[in-house]
This record gives structure tokens, C-alpha cells and sequence, in this order.
């Protein structure tokens, strides 16, 4: 009989490692069809623990949408043209949820936010809505007909397609996902582009930026700080980066304040160069109590 430890071992074998530094970054190969990806990363010397693990889905529920967004556009209204960017964008759910309610919320007053440009490395992940379509889960039905006012036939034509998506991570949970093509009129306001987002990040304009780079950071050890660094060169007083829940294992700005941004004092993984430093403050204490652990 195999041991707990030899199974997990064997479990770790199914996944492609990337070595990096002391890190291993396991990428779980795609299953036909389905755009969400389940990304993994496991402690180089002992590769079968789990470090971390996340997934993408429509309108994640680790971000305040309405908030964030009546912020935002209560800010830029004076402004012509804002530039909103989804850096790691997966497959592109993301960038689908911030144009869905970017239209929900000011209608044809929204072009200046268009497009998005949602950025990934990966090729493979970007098919589903290269070829106009993308498959949801139950949940992301709920959540989208949330923030659209009912409007999920707007954006989205469901298909008689459906199918079990294979096993959720290591777990025996499947979800049923449907397919539903993309409105043109939504995928005409994405801009689809295979990049290093490090690299990218290098050709970015100087101000009014709207940076989504959430549930990443992971993914980009051992550059976190060059990362941040390059986002800091572009983050004027109008600009604003949001991260996401999963970022506190890897994200400089989870520990202190760095680059000159702080935390939004009311949205919760949102940061700017306002000099607000309550949570910073808040952020730093905590870390020096961790020293003790």
C-alpha cells in the first residue's frame, strides 16, 4: 500500500515543473475546451507540498466591483482617455467582467475606457477567446447577471453545448460549464495580446492608468520588485493598480509600502499614489509582530 507521501508524489508528477529559483511552478496541462486555467506552485524541496493554487472565473469574488468601479469613474470623469490593462488576464475573464460593467454602469459614455488590453504569456490560454467564446460555470452566470443588472444575454449567447469540466485541482470536483459566445460588440472592446507581462509593462503610457494585475504575483518570482518597480514608473496621481487575495504570498505591497504606493483607504486590494498610509502603517506592524512566529 502506498504511503499518503508517495501518493502526493505521484500526483506531482502529472504537472510540468518550471524551476525558478527556489521556487517550482507547475502549470496544469489544459483540458479541452475549458479557458479556466488552474495554476500551481510547489516548494522546490519538497515538491509535492502545495504553496499555492488559483483559478479564474468571471467577476472574482476578492475585489469590491461596484465600489471599485463607481471610484474610478467618479475620478476619471474629467478625463478623455483612460488606458485599462489585465496583466496575466488568463483567459481573459477578467477583462470580460471589467468591460461588462464598465458598460453596465455608463453605457456609450464607457468608449474611453476602451479597449482593454489583457495580457498573458501563454498562448494556449488565450484560444477560447481568440476564437469568441468562453465556458462558464453556474456561478459565474450568477455573478455576471449580478453586476449587469440581469443583462447576461446582452454580452453572452448561451449554446447547447455543455460538459463536465475535468478534476478541479487535486480534488475529485468537477464543475458543468456551458458555452457561450462572445457579443462582438464585448469582444471588439478586449484587445488580446501574448506577452511577457514583464516585458510589456516597458511599452506602457506614463498616466491614467487603470493596472489589474491580480492573483499573479506568484508567477513572477524571483521579479516581483522589478515588477513593481516598472508599475511605479507608470502610476501617475490617476493611476491605480489592483491586486488580488492570492497575492499576499509574493506582492511587495502586501508588506509594506513600496514604490510609492499605498493602499486605498476604502478598496480593499486597491493601491495609488495618494500617501495614504493608515493601512500601510497597519501592514508594517503586523509584519513586525509575524517576526516573533
Amino acid at each position: 500500500m502506498k504511503s499518503d507521501l508517495e501518493s502526493d508524489l505521484n500526483s506531482a508528477k502529472k504537472y510540468i515543473y518550471v524551476f525558478i529559483n527556489n521556487m517550482q511552478i507547475s502549470k496544469i496541462s489544459y483540458q479541452p475546451f475549458f479557458g479556466t486555467s488552474y495554476r500551481k506552485v510547489y516548494k522546490s524541496d519538497k515538491p509535492y507540498l502545495l504553496d499555492h493554487e488559483a483559478s479564474t472565473c468571471c467577476f472574482k469574488n476578492d475585489y469590491l466591483w461596484n465600489k471599485s468601479f463607481d471610484f474610478f469613474i467618479d475620478k476619471y470623469r474629467f478625463i478623455d482617455n483612460v488606458n485599462v490593462y489585465s496583466l496575466a488576464s488568463s483567459d481573459c475573464s477578467e477583462a470580460l467582467s471589467i468591460a461588462m460593467i464598465l458598460d453596465t454602469k455608463l453605457g456609450s459614455e464607457s468608449e474611453k475606457y476602451f479597449p482593454i488590453y489583457a495580457v498573458d504569456s501563454d498562448e494556449g490560454v488565450l484560444e477560447n477567446i481568440r476564437n469568441g467564446f468562453i465556458d462558464l460555470a453556474p456561478d459565474d452566470e450568477v455573478r455576471i447577471n449580478h453586476y449587469t443588472n440581469n443583462n447576461l444575454n446582452k454580452y453572452l449567447r448561451r449554446t447547447s453545448y455543455s460538459y463536465l469540466s475535468g478534476r478541479i485541482g487535486d480534488t475529485d470536483n468537477r464543475k458543468l460549464l456551458t458555452r457561450f459566445i462572445i457579443n462582438p460588440e464585448l469582444l471588439k472592446k478586449i484587445k488580446v495580446i501574448c506577452d511577457d507581462v514583464n516585458t510589456y509593462t516597458d511599452s506602457l503610457p506614463a498616466k491614467n492608468n487603470l493596472i489589474f494585475s491580480r492573483n499573479m504575483w506568484v508567477y513572477m518570482h524571483p521579479k516581483q520588485n522589478e515588477y513593481l518597480h516598472k508599475l511605479s514608473n507608470i502610476a501617475d496621481e490617476n493611476s491605480f493598480l489592483s491586486i488580488g487575495n492570492y497575492d499576499y504570498l509574493m506582492c511587495p505591497l502586501t508588506i509594506k509600502n513600496t514604490e510609492g504606493f499605498s493602499m486605498h483607504p476604502e478598496l480593499i486590494n486597491v493601491y495609488d499614489k495618494s500617501g495614504s498610509n493608515y493601512f500601510d502603517d497597519l501592514r508594517l506592524f503586523t509584519a513586525a509582530q509575524m517576526k516573533d512566529y
